[in-house]
């Protein structure tokens, strides 16, 4: 059963100028008929990948009890912070011993219709990739199909920019990407309160 194409909104909203850090890997495939089954994402999840998803969860959670704490308990606070930098350098151990595919974090422009990213190949138009993205901090895997609808060499670089839209990908995945998208946009937007703040405080 195909999956359904991305909403035609999509291509207008195609990519948010925040820029994400994430793993991927994808292949050429041959033909746009290929269909997504529904347990190929949980069949083919790495056991790191999960692991990592799981000490994601902890750490938030470590994070929400730490902000209900009140000020007097400064020393429970520092301990649950610890503990989370410790997650925090298990999970960097476990992405640098992953598959070679997944060891570096890849820098793209990201939106539940498409993903746009530098690589050192070009990629013909309208080519059909088979994607496997890990979403970072979350550890969220997703697999899906998309076709390339741009490729461009960079001119200050040996490099391409290419442009994949997503042709069959599951819901629950594009809610995934939307969600880390929006949290993305809404963190960084705090980082230019804070730091315009701090520029009006020195300004003054």
């Amino acid at each position: 059963m195909n999956l359904p194409n991305p909403h035609p909104d999509d291509e207008r909203r195609q990519y948010f100028r925040i820029r994400h850090s994430l793993l991927m890997s994808y292949e050429n495939i041959e033909t746009s008929n290929q269909s997504l089954p529904a347990k190929e994402i949980q069949s083919e999840s790495s056991p790191c990948i999960h692991l990592l998803k799981e000490l994601n969860k902890l750490e938030q959670q470590n994070q929400s009890f730490v902000n209900s704490l009140q000020a007097k308990q400064n020393v429970v606070s520092t301990y649950i912070n610890g503990l989370n930098d410790q997650l925090e350098l298990l999970s960097q151990y476990i992405i640098n011993n992953l598959e070679v595919e997944y060891r570096e974090l890849l820098q793209v422009d990201l939106s539940g219709g498409g993903i746009r990213f530098e690589s050192d190949s070009a990629l013909e138009i309208e080519q059909e990739l088979k994607i496997e993205i890990v979403l970072i901090p979350e550890y969220v895997n997703i697999q899906t199909y998309g076709k390339v609808v741009h490729c461009n060499k960079l001119t200050d670089k040996k490099s391409f920019e290419l442009a994949i839209s997503f042709t069959q990908i599951h819901e629950p995945d594009r809610d995934a990407i939307i969600k880390h998208v929006f949290e993305a946009q809404s963190k960084q937007l705090r980082l230019d309160k804070e730091k315009q703040t701090d520029n009006n405080k020195n300004e003054n």
